[in-house]
């Protein structure tokens, strides 16, 4: 005789894995559900600095944002870097078109940082 298996929804599903992390992992839990240290200008390697005088040129939000996390790893962060100025800047796109899809993409994924940043 087989026992049918419980339905669990989605929320039900993260709610277990959030609680069998904690258990399972409690220190590797609270790193990973902490937030990144705000990086500074100073605190960059020297050879990551002209990346971030680059960033600095384009950013509303100076280092922080996606940058923070991405400036943990320069090489990462260079090619997304790359790849998003191209997106952003020199596609054949409308630049007010570009920022209308930005905020439209924003807006679906509830992202308010990316809002924050391009609704001006």
């Amino acid at each position: 005789m087989q026992m049918a298996s419980p339905r669990i929804g989605p929320r039900q599903g993260l709610i277990g894995v959030s609680t069998m992390l904690r258990r399972a992992a409690p220190v590797y839990y609270r790193q990973m559900t902490e937030r990144l240290e705000q990086l500074s200008y100073e605190s960059l390697a020297p050879q990551v600095r002209p990346l971030a005088d680059d960033i600095l040129k384009i950013s509303s939000a100076a280092l922080g944002g996606p940058y923070n996390a991405l400036l943990r790893s320069p090489d990462m962060a260079r090619r997304c870097f790359d790849l998003l100025d191209y997106l952003r800047f020199k596609t054949t796109v409308n630049k007010r078109l570009n920022e209308f899809a930005i905020l439209i993409q924003a807006r679906i994924s509830n992202a308010q940082y990316e809002w924050w940043a391009h609704e001006p």
